[in-house]
């Protein structure tokens, strides 16, 4: 899936999906298709762990915050090279409820689709400064664009167990005549 912005439609995103249609005999898939934003590989890894890819979910949030006098005078400051390392409440603000709104949006399409989890997530912000006037005093805005995609998904039979991971520790070997050879430490069982 591709993301496009242009010049000439501010604020405009274009999303286009280019893919591949599969079919898998002797695989108890839907009947009906479906859409993702998974690799080949990771299709047949998710199949292989007992779950399958149950439709594309996104959500995205356009958010506007006015940052009023104080939040403008702080960022000229800012700007100017004057105090440092400090937050600017509204802009922070403006960016987490864009974020949770987003999220939301993406959630509320998976639950739609009963699905149990997301995976492949793309996230993606933009965020722009406008300045503004009124009154002959300059003032600061802040606008965010934020877009979350990825696929739902549902295991394939309705006793599917999630496995406990196995931890392991990927060991490189510095001995002579090993070295560089990598190999997987495991837990003994």
């Amino acid at each position: 899936m591709n993301t496009r912005d242009y010049e000439w439609g501010q604020n405009l995103l274009e999303y286009t999906a280019i893919g591949t249609a599969i079919r898998l005999e002797n695989t108890p898939l839907p009947s009906r298709p479906f859409l993702s934003d998974l690799s080949g590989q990771e299709f047949w890894t998710l199949l292989q762990a007992g779950y399958y890819p149950d439709g594309v979910v996104t959500g995205f949030c356009s958010y506007y915050v006015s940052l009023g006098s104080q939040a403008t005078r702080q960022l000229n400051s800012w700007f100017g090279g004057g105090w440092t390392n400090q937050e600017i409440v509204p802009f922070s603000q403006g960016l987490y409820t864009a974020r949770s709104l987003a999220m939301d949006r993406l959630l509320n399409m998976a639950r739609r689709l009963n699905a149990i989890g997301v995976v492949g997530m793309h996230i993606h912000s933009n965020r722009r400064l406008i300045e503004q006037e009124s009154n002959e005093t300059k003032y600061m805005d802040f606008s965010v664009q934020f877009s979350a995609v990825g696929t739902a998904i549902n295991a394939l039979r309705k006793d599917h167990v999630i496995p406990a991971p196995q931890p392991t520790l990927t060991f490189t070997d510095l001995r002579p005549g090993r070295r560089g050879e990598t190999s997987e430490l495991t837990i003994k069982g």
